[in-house]
């Protein structure tokens, strides 16, 4: 029990990472916008995931749009709103 309520806080945190992640990439390149090593390494990453991606194309705004996507569906987990309808989300 005390193990599975562990696991449930690291999850949670999980999530918390997942959305500050994608909150920093999408915002980078806007005026006024945080540029740390943070965002270099997400960079550096989407640059290099391209070689693996069918194509071979892949870019930073794919990847914003992506990240995008993972904040919703992380936020959506991390408050427990299992219950929405995420066709609704999408028009909006």
């Amino acid at each position: 029990m005390i193990k599975e309520r562990s696991l449930e806080k690291k999850y949670i945190r999980d999530k918390s990472l997942e959305i500050k992640a994608a909150f920093l990439l999408c915002q980078s390149g806007f005026k006024g916008s945080i540029e740390n090593d943070e965002i270099k390494e997400l960079k550096t990453g989407i640059k290099r995931i391209k070689s693996h991606v069918l194509g071979g194309k892949y870019s930073i705004l794919q990847a914003k749009r992506d990240a995008s996507k993972i904040a919703v569906l992380a936020s959506i987990i991390k408050d427990g709103q299992l219950d929405i309808n995420l066709e609704e989300v999408k028009k909006k």
